[in-house]
């Protein structure tokens, strides 16, 4: 990278591995993994049948389905 470009160490983001870097005007751009993939922890017949949650936001999950609403097909 260029002086001024400071990249994050590689992250964990459960379904790929991603790093950040914002540029001198203040955008943050996402480098990411296609793997391990969104099913690591769902069947690909059933992605987004729930709401799968990776670890680290489990706490939150009550939270979330106060303000998500049923998506009728």
């Amino acid at each position: 990278m260029e002086p001024g470009y400071q990249g994050t160490p590689v992250i964990d983001r459960n379904d790929f591995w991603a790093i950040y870097f914002p540029t001198p005007n203040g955008v943050l751009f996402e480098i990411a993994t296609n793997a391990p993939s969104f099913d690591i922890d769902e069947d690909t017949a059933h992605l987004g049948d729930s709401l799968t949650l990776p670890a680290r936001h489990r706490h939150l999950r009550e939270k979330f389905e106060h303000q998500l609403e049923p998506h009728e097909d």
